[in-house]
């Protein structure tokens, strides 16, 4: 039986030990890039800190509650960039019931979930009831006792106000009863209640004025009528332990017999001394009442006896000397409140607060990164388009015109030194046989690609096939997500796989068609000078006239502006493709002051102040180009009408211009086949990240199947009447000729490896700010994605030149970002996507 004031604390929630190494690591690896053994010490003392505050029983101390709430704060940092779920990081955290201890043949009731907010629920929890312990520990005779007292019942009752009006909304599932809203109403309620209690004995302690005790005490009966409302709910009502009730309910009695007893002095100090009786009457009334209710469980007999003996002598002086009337009850003012007790807001972060991964950006923060990756490769490549359409416009013209060949043909014989130069350059890059190796090279990877994707698609079916022979044989008990909903995001990256691959197909058909269109030309200029001299037909000498002179030198002077022009766009375009500052910093900022990022504004604020010098660059190169063309075309008209060709001069054109086209079609050729190459293993890369992450959650989900499926058939047999004796283990069905094999662990599924023979690349270029999304100059934009494709967005207005008619929004969090491979496609993803004929 207790003996004076005493305080009510729930008991700490209890869980199992958690590695995270692995799953984080794995996630770092996918979803940023980033090396896992950068984050080792990191990782490492994030397990060592949710061991000591979730497995570990800490001791009543404030230095073990900090430990509490450090882990506290690096969840919710945690939460923002390596989020665990069904469907991205898959932690299972297992924790017990606070209240349900289990009996003598039952272990406490417990519940598990793949889901943090969970973990942070639980946690939450046992900062409260840590709190309320520490307070209930503190030595009550003493000043800063009383203080601290007070400091941590109002501090619990903020964190579980905090846990029921914000983190539990969070919740994906529904937890062990004492997280419900029902009972950490009850505990907030109690935590008041205790709190107001501190208060009224830190008053009485300082001997101030009884009007101010008995306020301070008429409040706290408040409190506790509150606290006893809420633990009456019937949904927790059986939860409690067997004392609690009875002890709240008596402390309700108890304080309001404490408030008319104090208020009592009040009256008596004024000289009413039959309002003194009335509200003393009221206050044994209510002790009485508070005796009953406690059951035995809290003992206020002593209270009870002085409040009697001080009625008694009370009425004896009345009755003796002052013979003041004594009032009904009821007629007397009702004595006043003072409501010191209010929940503390529960902060996070604390002050001191280091965030162990700072070093990786909140996944908002990535995500907006990602979409203003997009953004600024649209813009890049809006630009380049037009430089280079406006190029191409004069490059074709000066072939058509056989520039500048037909400036140095004068005598109609040998080679111009222009084709000789150009045959030396394509020489000294390989020639043809370098370009037919890397076109034969180019099926293979391919090939290589579309088999790891086929092998990831099967193991993803085999899951699903086997989820569903579960469900089907279980039913109702069968309870975990299905593998449909689970993998919803894995198959959508699939399917832009397979769209990439498609429309990767398609663009090499195109170099390998303006191979064989070029292959004549490039084989004659992979030749040696010589060669090169006698596949150039002869003509007469060419006559011109008196004045062709001039226009020959205005003819060349246009010929090298227009190679100047080409050569500073070369530097326009690189200065496009360069790193330059991203808006990091500012997504952060909005992040933390408004608690979401506005990407659309800041993005497009950013790429304005980056962007308009070089887009003004572009204005006034492709203006200059315009009008340059326009020049070429005036002047080689003049330079035609004034040269008069010799015999066969027709024929040895045609031949300068078609080895002019190979020329420039070999340069193309290599720099796509490059990018081709490069394409395909930076593919095969992300493939091998997509199929090993589908390995690791089919691996997970099987082992799992296998436990519920034991867990169940126990069940099922146990909840079966045995009719007979059962067969032997050994038993061969009829018609059989030998047992079925015993069923073995699944295993995961072995992941394709690269072929030897290709070299891995130097690195996996991802839309990541760390690794910023490169521009490969190639192949142009072959289609844009259906309005249906998952990974489209409408874009508002009429398609630029070069740019794919179709934003991309960065992936689910967790899915690995693509690169950008203009070569065969729109900036995101690398292939784009080829829709299907209408």
């Amino acid at each position: 039986m207790a003996t004076g004031f005493q305080f009510l604390s729930p008991i700490l929630k209890k869980s199992t030990s958690v590695d995270f190494t692995s799953d984080f690591n794995k996630f770092i690896r996918n979803s940023y890039d980033e090396a896992p053994g950068k984050f080792k010490d990191a990782i490492k003392e994030f397990n060592q800190l949710r061991e000591a505050s979730c497995v570990l029983v800490p001791d009543k101390h404030e230095a073990s509650l900090d430990v509490l709430l450090r882990y506290f704060d690096q969840l919710t940092v945690v939460d923002t960039k390596l989020p665990i779920s069904e469907s991205q990081i898959r932690i299972k955290f297992t924790w017990q019931d606070s209240f349900n201890i289990g009996g003598f043949l039952s272990g406490a009731k417990k519940h598990a979930a793949v889901d943090i907010a969970f973990e942070r629920c639980c946690l939450l929890f046992n900062i409260g009831a840590l709190q309320c312990q520490i307070a209930k520990a503190q030595n009550f005779d003493s000043d800063e006792g009383l203080k601290a007292a007070c400091k941590h019942f109002q501090g619990a009752a903020g964190t579980f106000t905090r846990l029921r009006d914000d983190v539990y909304q969070h919740l994906s599932i529904a937890p062990t009863p004492d997280l419900g809203a029902e009972s950490t109403t009850a505990m907030c309620n109690l935590m008041l209640a205790q709190a107001q209690e501190a208060f009224f004995l830190k008053a009485t302690k300082d001997k101030m004025q009884e009007k101010i005790i008995a306020k301070l005490a008429h409040q706290a009966s408040d409190l506790y009528a509150d606290t006893l409302s809420s633990f009456q709910q019937g949904s927790v009502k059986a939860q409690w332990e067997k004392e609690w009730i009875p002890i709240v309910s008596a402390k309700q009695s108890l304080f309001l017999a404490l408030a008319e007893e104090s208020q009592a002095k009040v009256a008596l100090e004024n000289q009413n001394y039959g309002e003194s009786i009335s509200r003393l009457k009221k206050s044994v009334s209510c002790l009485e009442d508070a005796v009953k209710r406690s059951e035995g469980f809290y003992d206020i007999k002593g209270v009870l006896a002085k409040v009697k003996t001080k009625l008694e002598k009370e009425l004896k002086d009345n009755k003796m000397i002052y013979s003041d009337p004594v009032p009904e009850y009821a007629t007397i003012e009702p004595v006043g409140k003072a409501a010191l007790a209010k929940p503390l807001p529960f902060n996070a972060p604390q002050s001191n607060f280091v965030d162990l991964f700072s070093q990786l950006m909140p996944l908002k923060v990535n995500e907006a990164l990602l979409i203003y990756e997009q953004r600024k490769m649209g813009l890049v490549n809006s630009e380049i388009g037009r430089l280079r359409a406006n190029t191409q416009e004069l490059t074709t013209l000066l072939t058509s015109y056989n520039l500048p060949a037909a400036l140095e043909d004068t005598s109609g014989t040998g080679a111009p030194p222009s084709v000789l130069d150009k045959s030396a350059e394509v020489r000294g890059k390989g020639g043809l046989v370098r370009l037919e190796e890397m076109i034969l090279n180019l099926p293979e990877l391919l090939i290589r690609n579309k088999e790891i994707l086929d092998e990831t698609v099967r193991v993803l079916n085999e899951e699903d096939r086997e989820d569903g022979e579960c469900r089907a044989k279980y039913g109702d008990r069968w309870t975990r997500m299905p593998s449909a909903q689970l993998t919803v995001n894995v198959r959508a990256d699939i399917s832009k796989y397979q769209g990439i691959l498609s429309s990767a197909t398609g663009a090499d058909k195109v170099v390998n068609s303006k191979f064989q269109a070029n292959r004549e030309a490039i084989g004659i200029l992979s030749q040696d000078q010589a060669s090169v001299v006698a596949s150039i037909p002869t003509s007469g000498a060419a006559s011109r006239s008196g004045s062709s002179a001039q226009v020959v030198q205005n003819l060349k002077q246009l010929y090298e502006q227009s190679e100047t022009l080409k050569a500073e766009r070369e530097v326009i375009e690189s200065s496009l493709r360069d790193n330059l500052p991203s808006p990091a910093n500012k997504f952060l900022e909005c992040l933390k002051t408004e608690g979401s990022v506005d990407e659309e504004t800041i993005s497009m604020t950013h790429l304005q102040e980056t962007y308009s010098s070089l887009q003004q660059q572009v204005q006034e190169s492709v203006t200059k180009g315009s009008a340059l063309t326009e020049q070429i075309k005036q002047v080689n008209a003049q330079f035609v009408n004034e040269c008069q060709q010799g015999d066969g001069a027709a024929a040895r054109e045609k031949v300068l211009k078609d080895l002019q086209s190979g020329y420039e079609a070999f340069n193309e050729l290599i720099g796509n086949l490059e990018e081709g190459a490069k394409f395909y293993g930076d593919l095969t890369n992300l493939l091998l990240k997509c199929q090993q992450r589908v390995g690791d959650l089919t691996f997970a989900r099987r082992t799992e199947k296998d436990d519920l499926c034991k867990d169940l058939d126990k069940v099922l047999s146990s909840s079966k009447k045995p009719s007979g004796p059962g067969r032997p283990a050994a038993y061969v069905p009829a018609g059989a000729t030998t047992a079925p094999p015993p069923q073995q662990m699944p295993m995961p599924p072995r992941a394709v490896a690269p072929p030897p023979q290709q070299p891995a690349p130097s690195s996996i270029v991802t839309p990541h700010p760390s690794n910023p999304t490169p521009y490969y100059p190639g192949y142009p934009v072959y289609g844009a994605p259906p309005p249906n494709y998952p990974y489209a967005q409408p874009q508002q207005g009429p398609p630029q030149p070069g740019v794919m008619p179709g934003q991309h929004p960065p992936q689910q969090p967790g899915a690995q970002p693509m690169p950008y491979y203009p070569m065969y496609g729109a900036y995101y993803p690398p292939y784009g996507y080829q829709p299907p004929p209408q």
